[in-house]
C-alpha cells in the first residue's frame, strides 16, 4: 500500500513542478529586444532561400552609398 501511495504523491509532485511555471508566468514578459547591430546606422538580415526579412534597424534611413571595395 505505501509503494502505491508513494507513486501517487510522487505523480502529483511531478504535476505540480511541471504546470506552476506556467500559472505564475506572467503574460508579455518575455526577454527584451536584442539589437543585432549596436554600432550600425542601419542593418538588414534576410534569409536567402526565402527571401524573408529576419531582422532591420532603420530600414528608411538616407545613407550614402559604401565604397565599392567595402562589398
Amino acid at each position: 500500500m505505501t509503494s502505491k501511495v508513494f507513486k501517487w504523491f510522487l505523480a502529483l509532485q511531478l504535476v505540480l513542478l511541471l504546470t506552476l511555471p506556467a500559472v505564475f508566468a506572467e503574460e508579455g514578459k518575455g526577454a527584451p529586444p536584442i539589437d543585432l547591430a549596436p554600432n550600425a546606422a542601419s542593418a538588414a538580415l534576410i534569409d536567402a532561400d526565402t527571401g524573408t526579412v529576419i531582422f532591420e534597424k532603420n530600414k528608411d534611413a538616407k545613407l550614402p552609398r559604401p565604397a565599392s571595395p567595402k562589398l
